[in-house]
């Protein structure tokens, strides 16, 4: 019998036809789905920044009539609703004041000046958001598939290959940004030159989301950064305290407590204050402000007249919002009515708590939270000192410097009205007053500051012979304490005394607690 050699090399073929022509058809489904993958990704990404790009197109509408450029806008915008009504009600204002005045000295970009003729729309297309293509999604999934092996597969392509080939097809690679597009600079303002004509108005922010806040405190740490030597590392630590409080809110775990993470932070400070203040100086920053994010948002919260849970929480939302104007007020040296108003108010919520602390029917339990009274405690201290030429309060921050230079004139001052306000804490503390333990322990913040100065006025002037006038001996603590009841020693004075066959010396500081002695 005879061999068809045609026709075996004939079917031998068709089969290697079949087999590539299976393998090319597998290829391709794979490619496509690769493609899918990628191209789905990309699109829900699209998606996304085509809303994002509409919101930022609205709120740079919306704030065209300010004048201000588009670069500036588009950083407002980028802030959210708040930053842009912020904006808006400042310029509102702003007209009120100042009809012929121009609005956009108040922000600016850096590098806006390459904007100045472009559109709204052109310069979206330049810097608003934008999906690009990741070639890496349809790549990850085609990582080890290809062609079967085997003969079939010698003769088809690789998938990679093809998968560039249907990119380009697709059209998806050409969603790229451009690459030349000058650099577009963070937003600053000019909080001094606001503040100059909108007075608190150019602070009073409400944040409609926690994701707001932290996006509008983000961009100020940017701001500052911006500013010479890398901007002041207290005021971008304090923000980002304030950042880690909005946070805190926004992941809205069930097991977080808002005012027990103030007490939480009341007492982290106290305890950083004790251990050393200096060095825990950027720590107690970071936590004052995280305070201030939490206060902040009580305050918001309580402005916008969304109801606490109960009536203890609507008075400390009261309290708080009160204690924070107050704050602002005696920081920006606000007039004396306006700040006696406040006191007043505040008065008013302490007596009412205190009350309800009285009646068994409630869970109030004293009428100051621990950080309602270091809040007061602070108050007190700044509204007192802040009149004082030696000492400066940061405007920003709330900090006081206390430069009492090379002479011993302004301790004896210093003495004086801190004594005053330890007196009126123990006062309003008491039994017969707001019987606050909170506010009792607060205190410790103004004895700290005595104790501080006192120590550091001792080592400067405890020298009789070089500061006769500042120095007196007696033969016992009684008879120094008899003389400064009689006004024969002056606040400041350095006193030694003997006891117990030892001598000893304290500072004459005038007050009525703890015989005015430290």
């Amino acid at each position: 019998m005879g061999l068809n050699f045609g026709a075996v090399f004939a079917g031998a073929a068709k089969t290697i036809s079949e087999r590539v022509k299976e393998q090319e058809q597998r290829v391709n489904l794979l490619t496509d789905k690769a493609l899918d993958l990628g191209t789905q990704v990309y699109l829900d990404k699209k998606k996304d920044a085509e809303r994002d790009a509409k919101l930022l197109e609205q709120g740079m509408a919306s704030l065209a009539m300010t004048g201000l450029d588009s670069a500036t806008r588009f950083r407002i915008a980028q802030g959210g609703s708040t930053a842009v009504n912020n904006t808006l009600n400042q310029y509102n204002s702003f007209l009120e004041k100042d009809s012929e005045g121009d609005f956009s000295t108040f922000y600016s970009v850096k590098g806006s000046d390459a904007f100045a003729d472009m559109s709204d729309s052109e310069f979206l297309s330049m810097y608003g958001p934008r999906a690009e293509y990741d070639p890496s999604v349809a790549r990850k999934y085609l990582a080890g598939r290809g062609a079967d092996s085997g003969i079939g597969g010698l003769f088809v392509s690789d998938p990679t290959e093809m998968l560039s080939e249907f990119e380009a097809k697709a059209g998806v690679l050409g969603e790229s940004r451009v690459t030349d597009a000058p650099e577009l600079g963070t937003l600053s303002i000019d909080m001094n030159a606001m503040q100059k004509v909108f007075g608190k108005e150019a602070k009073e922010l409400r944040f409609d989301t926690p994701k707001e806040a932290i996006t509008y405190y983000t961009q100020a740490i940017l701001n500052e950064k911006e500013q010479a030597g890398g901007g002041d590392a207290d005021i971008i630590t304090g923000l980002e305290g304030r950042i880690n409080a909005f946070k805190a809110i926004d992941a809205k775990d069930d097991a977080f407590s808002l005012d027990g993470r103030l007490d939480e932070i009341a007492n982290e400070i106290y305890k950083l204050e004790q251990a050393d203040a200096t060095g825990n100086a950027a720590a107690i920053i970071k936590l004052e402000g995280e305070r201030d994010g939490y206060l902040e948002h009580k305050a918001s919260v309580s402005a916008t007249g969304r109801a606490p849970d109960s009536k203890t929480q609507t008075l400390d939302n009261a309290l708080d919002s009160v204690q924070i104007q107050l704050a602002d007020a005696i920081r920006d040296s606000a007039p004396e009515n306006e700040i006696k108003a406040l006191k007043d108010r505040e008065t008013t919520l302490l007596e009412r708590k205190h009350l309800r602390s009285k009646d068994r029917g409630t869970d109030v339990t004293d009428a100051f939270t621990a950080p309602q009274a270091a809040t007061n405690v602070r108050n007190r201290v700044n509204l007192i000192l802040g009149s004082f030429d030696f000492v400066e309060v940061d405007t920003l921050t709330g900090r006081m410097d206390v430069k009492f230079g090379d002479a011993s004139d302004n301790y004896p001052k210093f003495f004086t009205a801190l004594e005053s306000v330890d007196a009126g804490i123990v006062r309003d503390s008491g039994p017969d007053a707001l019987n606050s333990k909170n506010l009792k322990l607060a205190r410790g913040y103004v004895t700290d500051l005595l104790s501080t100065n006192v120590d550091i006025y001792m080592n400067k002037y405890k020298e009789a012979s070089a500061h006769p006038t500042l120095n007196k001996s007696f033969p016992s603590l009684e008879d120094a304490k008899a003389a400064a009841r009689n006004g024969s020693i002056d606040v400041g004075t350095i006193v030694r005394y003997t006891q117990n066959g030892r001598t000893g010396i304290m500072v004459y500081t005038g007050g009525a607690v703890d015989d005015g002695f430290r």
